[in-house]
């Protein structure tokens, strides 16, 4: 009897051990489980602090055509007056290592005019179009700034026309006198209604309470003409240089 009651003792303490033990780990894992939710929580945190959006407006500073005129027996005259002006949506996505990806949707506004004098006809054609560009491009600051650095950036543009539109008028030389118009979404100078570029560009990141702004000169290398005269006298200007300002928040 007295061996059995000290195996029944030796199994409690070895049960009462175990149960300890088992109450270490059931509070190991609790803290670890309170502490995976906790990690988690601030990585959403910083992601969603890290997610910005907003607008992004600039000034073109190279023509968006290149334009001529040649005489002979008549004359051929291609003008283009660029809109100093582009303008759209932009978000940013923040990532380790300064590093971000961000995209913008800008717009900009397209016309050229041509004078064609020619013998017992002249002809003057408008044409229009909206311009739509989409970078997606990748940033790097280039030093650690909380208020200002400099920063670079890379990436690629998908430009796409809308609304092509050419009107024309004819006034021939008869007696008397006959005025003709005409309207046509498939003007002869039509190349490419798209294409795609190669885009660097270098500013600076400033921030200030609520908002971040990001001045920045940016170069576009178009692959393709969108539009381009068979004489040679009228081209898309495949080169684009732009100011822009970002402002996000």
């Amino acid at each position: 009897m007295e061996i059995v009651t000290k195996r029944t003792k030796f199994g409690d303490r070895k049960l009462a051990a175990c149960d300890k033990l088992c109450g270490i780990r059931e509070l190991e894992w609790k803290s670890w489980m309170k502490a995976l939710c906790i990690l988690l929580l601030s990585g959403f945190s910083v992601s969603a602090q890290s997610f910005q959006f907003g607008i992004r407006g600039g000034v073109p500073l190279t023509s968006y055509f290149q334009t001529g005129s040649v005489t002979g027996m008549g004359s051929i005259t291609y003008v283009s007056d660029t809109k100093r002006y582009t303008f759209g949506p932009t978000v940013e996505l923040g990532l380790p290592m300064r590093l971000s990806v961000g995209a913008d949707l800008l717009y900009k506004r397209l016309d050229f005019d041509e004078t064609k004098a020619l013998i017992g006809a002249t002809t003057q054609s408008s044409t229009t179009a909206n311009s739509w560009e989409v970078p997606i491009t990748a940033r790097y600051r280039l030093v650690r700034s909380r208020l200002v650095g400099p920063y670079a950036r890379a990436g690629a543009s998908f430009r796409k026309l809308t609304g092509v539109n050419q009107d024309s008028v004819v006034h021939m030389v008869t007696y008397p006198p006959a005025t003709s118009t005409s309207s046509t979404a498939n003007p002869s100078e039509l190349r490419n209604t798209s294409t795609i570029g190669l885009v660097l560009g270098a500013g600076l990141d400033l921030k200030i309470p609520l908002l971040r702004l990001t001045p920045e000169l940016r170069y576009t290398r178009w692959r393709a003409n969108l539009f381009q005269d068979s004489s040679g006298l009228l081209s898309s200007n495949r080169d684009q240089v732009e100011f822009l300002l970002g402002i996000t928040w």
